[in-house]
């Protein structure tokens, strides 16, 4: 009789317990577990569960004793493989975590909280293809699961995937639009796409459409300080590239520097030919025409020459078309902002 009342109590303080570590009152929920363990010290499901609550109020080295006998208890128990890998996370046992992981998808593979958890602790060790396999297997088995499609999406931009990235960041924000993190990541690659364009309308649409998502983002969370440096950023490249910019010079000004220029060479190389024939043709030789254009030509590829050098050496654009002087100042002025974007950007 004794024993049948000690029993409900056991399975009444479990229920208890339960209920108490679903609305996330650990305390609590430790505290009936606790009182079950007192009855029966190796109940299985207040092993496990008053392991999971100790690991959510921050006793690791508590919860740690009461996670493995949960597992002698009852091995097939995925949840307890589960719990235990988190506790093993926590003490940073990384080897055994992920060996507790991969115990817990042997026995309930369409769990998608598993292979999420995998794919977390993977990317953390710099394993991202190994880790977009498990992520992905993670939203296909919970495809309304929006920190998986975030963690995903990190993963795809690591390995380089930005605009597949981009997409899973979509997704999260649809399924879950109070997300900042994905609000941030997402306005960082549409700030990548905008950089790809050549036309400034579509190039300053897609910076402010980004510095949207960043201040809504901001709004969420004011201590998100990626967010915070990436709006500057953003704000910063709309100012640049909205304001009126220099107009090149017009056509008549280089064509008339560059006529000055040419107009003088030829002119000197005019006067030394014509002074040419006329000492060839006062003196004693008896070939003047053919001494006359040897000595025209020789001139004229000494002062041809001379120009090109001349014009080389005045180290500026006046004397080149307009789109060739554009395109240098262009290239110049791009290399500038390169190295101003990096000094602003955060570190990856």
């Amino acid at each position: 009789m004794n024993l049948l009342r000690e029993k409900r109590k056991i399975e009444r303080l479990i229920r208890e317990g339960l209920n108490q570590f679903c609305s996330n009152d650990y305390e609590s929920a430790w505290r009936a577990f606790e009182r079950a363990l007192f009855l029966d010290e190796q109940h299985p499901v207040a092993n496990t569960l008053g392991a999971a609550s100790l690991l959510n109020l921050r006793r690791i080295d508590d919860a740690e004793p009461l996670a493995r006998r949960g597992i002698r208890q009852t091995p097939h128990l995925s949840l307890a493989h589960y719990y235990l890998a988190l506790l093993l996370i926590a003490q940073e046992n990384i080897q055994e975590a992920e060996s507790e992981i991969w115990e817990a998808i042997a026995i309930e593979p369409y769990n998608a909280g598993y292979p999420l958890l995998l794919g977390r602790l993977l990317l953390t060790q710099s394993r991202e293809v190994e880790a977009c396999e498990q992520l992905q297997h993670c939203v296909q088995l919970s495809p309304e699961n929006a920190e998986a499609h975030f963690v995903f999406g990190v993963c795809l931009m690591r390995c380089g995937q930005i605009w597949k990235a981009k997409d899973e960041f979509d997704i999260t924000i649809r399924l879950q639009p109070e997300n900042d993190d994905a609000l941030a990541f997402d306005a960082l690659l549409c700030m990548a796409k905008a950089d790809d364009l050549l036309t400034t309308p579509p190039k300053l649409g897609g910076y402010r459409y980004a510095a949207n998502l960043l201040r809504h983002a901001v709004e969420l969370n004011p201590t998100n300080e990626l967010a915070g440096e990436w709006l500057r950023l953003a704000e910063e490249t709309i100012e640049r590239i909205s304001s009126p910019s220099e107009a090149p010079l017009p056509p008549e000004k280089w064509y008339k520097t560059l006529s000055k220029h040419l107009l003088l060479f030829v002119g000197f190389a005019s006067a030394c030919i014509a002074i040419n024939g006329v000492l060839l043709w006062l003196g004693p030789s008896h070939h003047r025409t053919e001494d006359f254009l040897v000595g025209s030509l020789f001139v004229s590829v000494i002062y041809l020459f001379a120009f090109l050098i001349m014009t080389h050496l005045r180290k500026n654009f006046s004397a080149l078309p307009p789109t060739i002087a554009s395109f240098a100042e262009q290239v110049s002025k791009a290399e500038a902002t390169s190295v101003e974007g990096h000094s602003r950007s955060p570190g990856s």
